[in-house]
């Protein structure tokens, strides 16, 4: 009691003390409204809106039976209804006349998984074709070199005068023999795997419907002609599938996921695209080489064909050339390129199985050409005639158009991105992200 309140009646003290409490009430309860408008704050940060429509399949969380105390995700269930902004009907298929209100915060969406597993849906990609994860198809029967297939490809009339043409056949048909579908077989170098643990990956072949299958086999008969793959066994096999591209034929492709997650990594500085294409931007005449199914040109050892090895739903096939998906596969390429290329990096820079050569002139580029494809003729390697450009004055290389000291973008590239529709979600998002990237 205060000494000021030693003066005052019993009545006058009880209604002094019943304020009192009353205003401190009213102080408790603003606090207490601050703090929850704060913490609610906070607590929304992190909160997403959830709300579901009729018809929507869910999961509910619930207890489990053999342990009260647990919970889990049970479900799908199927909303039936929306009683409030919180609260809804829930069915489930199975249980007739066991509909129950659950809160929006005991339910979340539930994603129906693909019927099959194994289908791929890419966007288009980039004109680096063949670079990295897709399995290239073989062609049925190589071609032989034809010069008039490739004056006509690399338009050699609108470029060069006719003596011009006539030096450019003569020096080809010196190489006729490196020119064709067929991929060839180098003796510089073979892939290895080393591994950072040595317990054997056996996965499963995945499912495919009969006329994947037809698909596969078809593609497995064409490698198995051409010894890119034989049949075999092995304690290490990865599960092929069928790459399905919007314009393109379907493609094989073996998924080495697991395979490289625990294949040690080997270190080869790649090269880099904006530096390449800074470079060959600047020449007047330009030829871009491309090697036929480029990494199949390099044969695996026989420890890398045992872990190489892949399985389908009829048989088990073992890679005797390097295989596209594996780990360092594009490290071992580049770093071969590198040393064939050696001592010729001022006229020729190669880009995985893309080799440009770019002069300032008709007699250094001739030069330049025979160089660099007496290097491919000793290393046993093979060239694809149909996707090669020779004196260019302005070429299509890595995504780019360059040539006499200018670089702009594909038109298509750039068609496409001004197509591509607003994104949405924030898949359509990354898809947006990796086009324009």
């Amino acid at each position: 009691m205060n000494p000021e309140d030693e003066g005052n009646s019993v009545v006058e003290y009880v209604f002094q003390l019943i304020n009192r409490l009353k205003r401190c009430k009213e102080l408790a309860l603003d606090k207490m409204l601050e703090m929850q408008t704060k913490r609610k704050v906070w607590y929304d940060r992190k909160a997403i809106k959830r709300e579901f429509s009729e018809g929507d399949l869910v999961l509910v969380v619930s207890t489990s039976k053999p342990n009260k105390l647990a919970v889990e995700w049970k479900g799908p269930g199927k909303i039936e209804k929306k009683l409030s902004e919180t609260n809804y009907v829930v069915s489930f298929e199975g249980k007739k006349d066991h509909n129950q209100v659950y809160h929006v915060n005991m339910l979340k969406p539930y994603h129906k998984r693909a019927e099959l597993v194994n289908l791929m849906i890419t966007e288009d990609k980039s004109d680096i074709e063949d670079m990295d994860e897709n399995f290239p198809a073989i062609d049925s029967e190589p071609t032989l070199f034809d010069f008039d297939e490739i004056k006509e490809s690399s338009s050699l009339n609108d470029k060069l005068n006719e003596q011009q043409i006539q030096e450019l056949h003569d020096l080809l048909l010196k190489f006729s023999k490196i020119f064709s579908n067929k991929p060839g077989k180098t003796h510089l170098v073979m892939h290895d795997i080393q591994l950072i643990e040595n317990t054997p990956i056996q996965c499963k072949p995945y499912r495919i419907s009969p006329r994947q299958t037809e698909i596969l086999k078809t593609e497995i008969d064409k490698m198995l002609k051409h010894k890119i793959i034989e049949l075999g066994d092995s304690d290490y096999t990865s599960p092929m599938i069928l790459v399905e591209v919007t314009g393109k034929d379907p493609r094989p492709c073996i998924d080495y996921r697991k395979l490289n997650k625990i294949t040690k990594t080997q270190f080869f500085p790649l090269p880099n695209i904006e530096q390449r294409v800074e470079t060959v931007a600047a020449a007047k005449y330009i030829s871009v080489l491309d090697l036929t199914k480029g990494y199949w040109q390099i044969p695996l050892t026989p420890n890398a064909q045992r872990i190489a090895t892949f399985v389908t739903s009829f048989g088990t096939f073992i890679p005797l050339r390097m295989p596209f998906g594996l780990k360092n596969a594009p490290f071992t390429f580049s770093k071969m390129m590198a040393d064939i290329l050696h001592g010729c990096d001022h006229f020729a820079v190669p880009y995985l199985d893309d080799v440009a050569i770019y002069s300032n002139s008709w007699e250094e580029h001739l030069s330049h050409l025979n160089a660099i494809m007496s290097k491919i003729k000793d290393t046993g390697l093979t060239i694809k005639p149909i996707k090669c450009k020779f004196a260019q004055d302005r070429v299509k290389y890595l995504g780019h158009i360059v040539g006499r000291g200018i670089r702009t973008p594909n038109e298509v590239k750039v068609k496409a991105v001004l197509d591509f529709p607003v994104p949405t979600t924030k898949s359509e998002v990354r898809a947006f992200l990796g086009l324009a990237g």
